[in-house]
């Protein structure tokens, strides 16, 4: 088990027991026994946007399965918490605690978009708390993925008018999002690529104040519907325009302290690929042969000149629209590139289009910055939440009680000093993230490797291919720990970056010996 990992046991451990303790006031005992279910839950993650900035058609890429409903006028309406099941499921929760359960995920559409000419629907959408939808995907035993309905969510009159159906308002919908968010382990925030401005960073701030704990360590953003800045002429591959976009993002005063990274993701081109099949490659494999690029991208360009009837292009309009549907008019032009390229296969295409949409560089994201840190960050969590409510509780006590309150923070710090290198790189990457600490370069990217940053074993800790032998990781390591041991002999930095040099001196000495026991990952 790794240090984290062992963090994470110890507090989970803690937190059961105190739950059981006689002599606690319900409230702190329910917060132990929220707290315990988080801890031992699959690590969540929550999208958060504007409406329409994509978040639903993010859940199918990242999924590679068309299970989240989409549309260009669906308004999501309800937080959908996507969670493994052996079989697909879908629960409703609704706000006055009954449960209804349906087996089928034909169901989730009706339950999760508005309809401003069904009544019954806008009663039923009135009465939802939250969506559980279970699924036997592999990625979500150990990612639990939260749509959430966005925020700012009025933004315009067709939305304004669904909400006044709905019988609900925009901060209705941003308040749920609030909650859902408060209650996840990390966040994807979700900008739109056309129109991602001031505005949007403001917004992300403003909620981010309302959501503790969250900052770089857990918190991502996706510049997404990257093919709305596609032009045949000016922008033919709209990726390069949504980077500078995206570096704009994260320069602008502030943002780098609220995201780790801003990642550009044409999420229906994503979507599209994660789900195609092989009709969709028949389609397109016509249009890539007998269509020359330049007609196929002036028709591309808009919905109607690709779709119509009289567009000098082959299948039928039905056939098109579908096509059209699924991978936008840049979507359609990218795929017929890579298929003259060599790419004929459902496979080879699904992989070199993950590719170019960015959803594979999202995935990767997710899995080196979220996954390797998911014991501690969800951890940290507890560490934060409780002792502060454990302090504001016993002042309000006397007597056993009091000492009782007490006696379970003093647990929890007894869990920090037993895993102190865990909790030791969690600070130092909180220090980095929060700005605190004056590095080179170098310094700072081994501080963020050896941390878990590019995967949690010993040979990603220690930048090294994923096959290196034994051997080779034992003198890696070992050479790490003598350079650094002669680089802390004399003082080259102080305060909270001497502590961060330190702690990369005891990774490696962690690493070291781990390695030397014959053992993967790192010590506990």
């Amino acid at each position: 088990m790794s240090g984290s990992a062992a963090l994470r046991r110890a507090a989970l451990d803690v937190l059961r027991d105190s739950a059981t303790t006689d002599g606690l006031p319900e409230t702190f005992r329910r917060t132990l026994a929220d707290q315990a279910e988080r801890l031992s839950a699959p690590f969540s993650v929550a999208l958060v946007g504007r409406v329409s900035a994509g978040k639903s058609t993010l859940v199918n890429a990242l999924l590679g399965e068309r299970i989240a409903p989409t549309g260009v006028t669906e308004l999501t309406m309800t937080v959908n918490r996507f969670r493994h099941g052996t079989e697909p499921s879908l629960t409703v929760r609704h706000l006055d605690g009954t449960v209804t359960r349906h087996r089928h995920l034909s169901d989730l559409e009706s339950l999760t978009v508005r309809s401003a000419d069904d009544p019954d629907r806008q009663a039923l959408l009135r009465r939802i708390d939250h969506l559980e939808t279970r699924h036997p995907h592999g990625q979500l035993a150990e990612l639990e993925i939260i749509d959430t309905p966005g925020l700012d969510s009025f933004t315009g009159p067709e939305s304004a008018s669904t909400l006044r159906l709905l019988g609900r308002t925009g901060q209705d919908l941003t308040d749920s999002t609030l909650a859902e968010s408060a209650r996840a382990d990390a966040m994807v925030l979700t900008f739109t690529a056309r129109g991602a401005h001031r505005d949007d960073i403001r917004l992300t701030a403003e909620f981010m104040t309302q959501v503790p704990g969250l900052g770089p360590l857990n918190t991502v953003g996706v510049l997404n519907k990257v093919e709305l800045l596609w032009d045949p002429d000016d922008a033919p591959d709209p990726m390069r325009p949504a980077g500078r976009v995206a570096d704009q993002l994260i320069r602008t005063a502030g943002t780098s302290r609220l995201l780790y990274s801003v990642v550009p993701v044409a999420g229906l081109l994503g979507s599209g690929a994660a789900c195609m099949d092989a009709a969709d490659l028949d389609g397109l494999s016509h249009l890539a042969t007998t269509t020359a690029p330049r007609l196929l991208a002036e028709r591309a360009a808009d919905s109607d000149a690709f779709t119509g009837k009289d567009t000098g292009l082959p299948l039928s309009p039905e056939e098109r629209a579908r096509l059209f549907g699924r991978f936008g008019g840049w979507g359609v032009v990218r795929a017929c590139r890579s298929i003259r390229e060599g790419a004929d296969t459902v496979d080879t295409l699904r992989g070199e289009l993950l590719r170019v949409s960015g959803v594979d560089s999202l995935r990767a994201l997710l899995r080196d910055h979220f996954g390797g840190r998911a014991d501690l960050i969800k951890a940290a969590q507890a560490f934060r939440t409780v002792p502060r409510l454990a302090e504001r509780t016993a002042r309000s006590l006397r007597g056993e009680p009091a000492r009782a309150v007490e006696a379970v923070a003093g647990a929890l710090t007894a869990v920090e000093l037993r895993h102190c290198l865990a909790y030791a790189e969690l600070r130092a990457l909180r220090d980095h993230f929060d700005g605190r600490l004056d590095l080179p370069a170098e310094q700072t990217e081994e501080l963020l490797r050896v941390t878990g940053e590019h995967g949690t074993g010993a040979a990603a800790r220690l930048g090294l291919p994923a096959d290196a032998d034994h051997p080779l990781l034992l003198r890696t390591a070992r050479a790490r720990l003598d350079r650094w041991h002669a680089e802390l002999s004399a003082p080259t930095a102080y305060g909270a970056s001497r502590q961060a040099q330190l702690t990369i001196r005891q990774s490696y000495e962690a690493l070291h010996h781990h390695i030397a026991s014959g053992q993967e990952g790192m010590a506990e």
